[in-house]
């Protein structure tokens, strides 16, 4: 929304379907001859219909923030549209610290991107957006460790779930079969009484979703209903490859006594 608004567009918000991504059907009633371009998000690493997307006629802009890693009919997210955008923050599956990519199919784009980042002579205003070498470095290590990282996410997941039994419901299929980012629980219930719940075992649990972008932009929740759900009612709980064996043990717990409905 603010890459958006930065450069002088009219944001167009569209809710998103049942599986928490948009869809072809939420999108189609806001496509105009004054459609710019579609921005899309693989939330969660849930893989959004693209190709669908890219019949509209605009260009897609893929945000692969939380799905790095994430193959789609074996294409990596974020390379499927014109454009892809990933995020390196310290809480993706791959980190530099702060910052992130841009990713192109064509190469005047790229070379764009690089201008409007470092600047030029016959550019006044630039968007200083520069990765350090010791960043680069952190990342380069970090994908030299990348597969350390699944694993452990996949142990940590597969303790999560049996600990879940009889309530496996509230996970529905947010995992992709390689790609794991948060471990995020639907339907829950209240989330400030299971907050309350894991509060008591000194955990710490966020929203599935932190912002609803349309009300930032006083847009009524009727148009956004999928939106509103899923800020309502999901939990994220610490799901990270640093985490001890006596941490997941105490999450394993809390899931195990939480009550949900």
């Amino acid at each position: 929304l603010e890459a958006v608004v930065t450069v002088g567009a009219k944001p167009i918000l569209c809710d998103v379907g049942q599986e928490w991504v948009m869809t072809p059907e939420s999108v189609e009633p806001y496509i105009s001859k004054r459609t710019s371009a579609i921005i899309v998000v693989h939330i969660y690493g849930l893989a959004t219909d693209i190709d669908s997307l890219l019949s509209f006629g605009p260009p897609v802009i893929e945000d692969a923030c939380q799905s790095f890693g994430l193959i789609i009919d074996g294409r990596p997210a974020g390379s499927i549209g014109p454009v892809g955008v990933l995020s390196f923050h310290a809480t993706k599956c791959l980190t530099t610290g702060e910052g992130g990519m841009l990713v192109a199919k064509n190469p005047e784009m790229i070379e764009k991107a690089r201008v409007i980042r470092d600047g030029s002579q016959y550019l006044l205003r630039r968007v200083p957006a520069p990765l350090s070498d010791l960043q680069a470095a952190l990342g380069i290590s970090q994908l030299d460790r990348y597969g350390v990282f699944l694993n452990k996410r996949k142990q940590i997941q597969k303790e999560y779930c049996d600990a879940l039994s009889g309530k496996m419901d509230c996970v529905g299929g947010i995992f992709g079969k390689d790609f794991l980012y948060r471990f995020v629980m639907k339907n829950i219930g209240d989330f400030g009484l299971i907050s309350k719940q894991f509060g008591n075992s000194s955990i710490c649990v966020r929203r599935g979703v932190d912002t609803l972008l349309h009300r930032e932009m006083n847009l009524p929740d009727e148009q956004f209903q999928n939106s509103v759900s899923l800020y309502n009612r999901t939990v994220s709980v610490p799901f990270y490859p640093a985490l001890t064996e006596p941490e997941i043990d105490r999450v394993c717990n809390a899931l195990s006594s939480m009550s949900i409905g």
